[in-house]
């Protein structure tokens, strides 16, 4: 009887160790004192290796996406692997920049090679064609411009004439006479010298001369500095400033060309023979834009193209001859021949 007591006193105590003592410190429990526990369920290795399968097959079976690695997604993508390889420089990273690179460098490549190749065929577009690289062609151009603008200049002088001023005390005027005096020579071009000073320089003989007493002409035409360079239209007697100091001929040749187009003593095709680079642009004399058809820029690739290199082709390329078109009633008589045989 005492071992059955000892064995009811034990129980309760055993029981109460498993859980808190105090009832309180469950309330949130509630009434659902009844717990069930989870399951626990074991998946065997061939589901397991079936589920993986399936998988894979799933993600081969999608369609492959292609992507172009061109300048466009150099552009995105290769600042970013350059980024990642300075940041982390491991062997992949590196290498893919580097390929990526190298990627970029052979796109430019081809690029100009291609270009390079385009251009030596495409007439319109060599530069070749406004100044001459070889000294072949380049010393008959310079001729050609040298004989326009003899006779360019020779026309000049009949609608206008230059005016010097000087001062006998002048250096700069004593070198620039002998310039003056190579440029009558060489045009015909009338000068009319004129002291600031009353003063004359050796060899001013060769030209008529005045003397501006008390400055009153060089006084209506601004002159503060010598030497100083006029052109004269002889039809409107209108005064243009020339040049001011000293210049060398050349100078003084395109400067007298320039202001001679700009009055209208010549026409702009006149003035585009003397050029030293001839002006074979897109543009029209001083137009400013060309204007095209947006539906065919947008859908014929060669319509910007043809529209622009029809307006190069409208001058032609030094070094040909444009050979004239004949009437229709001009038709040039068939040729009939026989084909030689050779033995």
């Amino acid at each position: 009887m005492r071992i059955l007591l000892c064995v009811l006193s034990i129980l309760p105590s055993l029981c109460l160790s498993a859980e808190p003592q105090n009832w309180y410190e469950q309330r949130e429990r509630g009434w659902f004192w009844h717990e069930v526990k989870e399951e626990v369920v074991e998946v065997l290795p061939d589901i397991v290796e079936e589920q993986n399968k399936s998988e894979s097959t799933s993600i081969e079976q999608q369609p492959e996406e292609s992507v172009a690695l061109d300048s466009a997604w150099l552009k995105q993508n290769l600042e970013v692997l350059m980024q990642k390889a300075i940041d982390n420089p491991s062997d992949e990273n590196i290498a893919a920049y580097a390929y990526a690179n190298r990627l970029l460098i052979d796109l430019g490549s081809r690029f100009s090679t291609r270009m390079k190749e385009y251009m030596e065929l495409e007439q319109p577009l060599q530069e070749s064609a406004r100044r001459p690289f070889s000294a072949f062609a380049l010393s008959e151009f310079s001729s050609e411009r040298r004989n326009a603008m003899t006779d360019i200049l020779k026309a000049v002088k009949d609608k206008s004439h230059m005016w010097f001023f000087y001062s006998s005390t002048c250096s700069f005027c004593m070198k620039q006479l002998p310039v003056l005096k190579g440029l009558k020579r060489l045009y015909d071009i009338e000068i009319l010298a004129i002291s600031m000073d009353g003063g004359t320089l050796p060899g001013i003989e060769e030209f008529e001369h005045v003397f501006d007493y008390g400055g009153a002409v060089s006084q209506r035409f601004n002159v503060s500095v010598t030497p100083s360079m006029f052109l004269v239209n002889n039809n409107t007697e209108q005064v243009i400033p020339l040049a001011q100091g000293m210049h060398a001929l050349p100078e003084l040749e395109d400067r007298i060309l320039l202001v001679s187009k700009n009055q209208g003593l010549i026409s702009t095709e006149q003035y585009a023979l003397t050029k030293a680079v001839r002006d074979i642009t897109v543009f029209r004399n001083d137009e400013g834009e060309i204007l095209a058809d947006r539906r065919k820029l947008e859908s014929d690739p060669g319509y910007l193209a043809d529209l622009l290199k029809q307006r190069l082709q409208e001058v032609p390329a030094f070094g040909v001859t444009s050979i004239p078109q004949k009437a229709d009633e001009e038709k040039v008589p068939e040729v009939n021949y026989t084909p030689v045989k050779w033995n």
